[in-house]
């Protein structure tokens, strides 16, 4: 059964290391995390959200980032990553 984490609405580095708590906490299981609400990823935050995905896919475990927003697919291209996918499919 895949867990649900809502994600916090500033994923800033300040956010980052609770957000490595959090995933740490659910590592072993398949997640989802819902990104609805966030309003900011910054740049460690999102490198957090990379290495825990291949983490996860290298245990063959799920991992998905859902419902984001428009504002944050943005914030991921502003990062570099305009061709990476956190759910798994290939871009």
């Amino acid at each position: 059964m895949t867990e649900v984490v809502a994600l916090r609405p500033r994923l800033d580095s300040a956010a980052a290391v609770a957000l490595a708590g959090t995933l740490k906490e659910h590592s072993g299981r398949d997640v989802s995390l819902d990104a609805a609400e966030v309003s900011l990823l910054g740049a460690l935050a999102l490198q957090t959200l990379v290495v825990a995905a291949a983490s996860w896919r290298g245990a063959g475990l799920g991992f998905s980032l859902v419902n984001v927003p428009e504002a944050i697919e943005r914030q991921i291209a502003d990062l570099g990553c305009a061709d990476l996918t956190l759910d798994g499919e290939t871009p």
